[in-house]
């Protein structure tokens, strides 16, 4: 789970939005930040009441799901943060690949954090 100073940022700057808070580490902090902020201007200029019931990593990748149908804008919104995410490690934010642990856990970390973790890249990196 974010830190709970993250989630407090994230709440005092979004109040409302993630009830429930943020199901994910640190590093894609930036990712729901940015995301939070083109929710809550399409939800302000079309007169929505929209909430992120959960926003979680799930296969390896950022998902979120909001509390009813949104406007194609924040639809786009939400499928860039996806894909954002498909390339950000999840713990430091830097760029990262898709890695899975002898678990079969999938997680996108950068290299240093894959191997302290004793994860391993899916695909080769330097295709």
């Amino acid at each position: 789970m974010m830190n709970d100073e993250n989630n407090e940022k994230l709440d005092q700057k979004f109040p409302g939005l993630f009830p429930h808070g943020v199901w994910c580490e640190d590093g894609w902090f930036g990712l729901i930040h940015d995301l939070a902020v083109e929710i809550t201007r399409v939800a302000q200029r079309d007169g929505l009441e929209i909430r992120a019931e959960r926003v979680q990593q799930k296969y390896g990748t950022l998902r979120v799901y909001l509390n009813t149908a949104a406007p194609p804008d924040i639809e786009r919104a939400i499928d860039l943060a996806e894909e954002r995410s498909l390339v950000t490690c999840e713990a430091t934010g830097r760029p990262g690949v898709l890695c899975e642990d002898q678990r079969g856990w999938l997680k996108v970390l950068s290299p240093e954090v894959a191997a302290e973790r004793g994860f391993r890249p899916l695909l080769d990196p330097n295709l």
